[in-house]
């Protein structure tokens, strides 16, 4: 009942450990099963709910309902969020040109609001983050890649999301063409942000975005950004 993206394996955990352990035998998914649905049931969740193991997918994603063990004994069910591209979970990165940062303004439909962040984006199946990278800054910015400098590895949101996205510094030039954004994606104006300006920006909560701060904080961590 649960599995992972295609080939990556779950670590199935031990709960004697202090771990939550994915529920693997028979006996183990029946009580979970058993103790989510009455839970799913006393919320007044409607019955879809109760669902376990993949429960939503499309092009981007697929939602699984893991059932679990917990540490304290009990047992339930736990959300997990995998994004789609078997090796790769995408790029965030942080353009620079001239000494300043570069953020594109995007509207983003969860938060319902114009957020400031780096570009990002998801990567295609067993496609390199470093092409993944070069291909989100032609499209969201419109400018040419010239260095790319790997900074580490961001999970955005250990809680749900289950991929790790990589993050990178990259100098850049115009390149004369336009941004190309997808025909999904709300593209507003972008900002070139002197280094005193990135740090009232990040004061200020006007950059929130969890991608770009953890990028920013790498870059600061190993020097890349000054």
């Amino acid at each position: 009942m649960t599995r992972a993206a295609a080939g990556h394996p779950l670590y199935v955990g031990d709960a004697a450990r202090g771990e939550i352990q994915l529920a693997t035998t028979a006996a183990e998914v029946a009580r979970a099963a058993d103790a989510h649905r009455r839970r799913a049931r006393a919320l007044g969740l409607p019955p879809e709910a109760e669902a376990l193991g993949h429960v939503l997918g499309d092009e981007f994603i697929d939602v699984y309902r893991d059932p679990v063990l917990f540490p304290s004994g009990a047992a339930g069910a736990y959300l997990r969020v995998e994004q789609r591209g078997a090796g790769n979970g995408g790029a965030v990165v942080l353009p620079v040109a001239a000494g300043r940062l570069i953020l594109r303004r995007m509207f983003r439909h969860p938060t319902r609001a114009w957020e400031l962040e780096a570009p990002r984006g998801f990567g295609e199946p067993d496609e390199p983050p470093e092409t993944t990278a070069r291909r989100e800054v032609g499209e969201e910015l419109g400018v040419v890649v010239e260095r790319l400098t790997p900074l580490g590895a961001v999970a955005a949101n250990t809680g749900l999301l289950a991929t790790v996205s990589s993050a990178f510094v990259a100098d850049v030039r115009e390149s004369g063409s336009p941004a190309r954004p997808e025909a999904t994606e709300a593209l507003g104006a972008y900002r070139r942000l002197a280094p005193d300006e990135v740090v009232a920006a990040l004061a200020s909560g006007e950059v929130r975005d969890g991608f770009t701060l953890a990028a920013l904080a790498l870059a600061w961590a190993r020097g890349v950004l000054r």
